[in-house]
């Protein structure tokens, strides 16, 4: 119960902070926004009283009003009508760029079993090479989409979605392509120098890098994060610890 009450605390306070940053863009939702501090306020010194075992009735009261309190201020950051069609239009995207991945895979699966047996040139080589990447790039931006509905979801909930977090998401699917496109290429690095009677993409192998591709856009934040530290290594634009201060 004590772990209940902790976590309900650092929610309630996380929502004061988010309350605190907004700048309310007229002076009705200021007004509101004061209303919702003042009540979250009283509900944070109930939660962080002293020596206190409360029963779960109390919790779930708390609770309840807690999310209250969440749901009333996203709709000042947010209307619940403006959610639901981000979250419809960015399912709409979603959808198109899978049906694009599969449509783009099976064409150039066709083309490799229609070459089978026969020489395939550098240039149809290098074309179906691109073609793989364009692929794994789409299965990355299927990851990141789905990360981004996810955490539309979670934050609406939470009652800090905003507008400029929802641009921010919409950009998503775009760095999710650019990592499974470096996903595809970091895995098949080489394989165009074989033979020439071999694609050198056979579908399993592509299913396989696929599914890294989409797993490495869902997670295109930590990816990119650890891309960024490591470029800052290799050409020495990291901070010298020793000229802090």
């Amino acid at each position: 119960m004590a772990e209940d009450l902790t976590t309900l605390l650092a929610s309630a306070r996380g929502l004061q902070e988010a309350m605190g940053a907004w700048s309310p863009p007229s002076q009705q939702a200021k007004s509101r926004q004061e209303e919702l501090q003042q009540s979250l306020g009283s509900l944070i010194t109930l939660l962080s009283a002293p020596d206190q075992n409360p029963a779960d009735q109390d919790l779930k009261g708390w609770s309840a009003w807690l999310q209250v309190l969440q749901t009333e201020f996203q709709e000042l950051l947010m209307p619940r009508q403006a959610v639901m069609k981000a979250v419809r239009s960015m399912s709409a995207v979603t959808g198109l760029i899978a049906l694009a991945a599969v449509a783009i895979h099976a064409l150039l699966l066709y083309y490799q079993e229609m070459g089978t047996g026969v020489s395939i040139s550098p240039m149809e080589r290098t074309a179906i090479y691109i073609g793989m990447v364009v692929v794994a790039g789409l299965w990355g931006a299927i990851g990141s989409s789905v990360a981004t509905l996810i955490d539309i979801g979670q934050r609406y909930m939470n009652g800090s979605l905003s507008y400029p977090v929802l641009v921010d998401h919409y950009t998503k699917p775009l760095r999710g392509a650019f990592v499974g496109a470096v996903i595809f290429l970091l895995v098949q690095a080489g394989l165009l120098n074989v033979q020439d009677n071999d694609t050198a993409l056979g579908e399993q192998r592509s299913l396989v890098i696929f599914a890294m591709a989409a797993l490495s856009g869902f997670y295109e934040d930590g990816f990119m994060a650890k891309t960024r530290a490591l470029l800052e290594a290799l050409l020495g634009t990291q901070p010298n610890k020793g000229q802090a201060g």
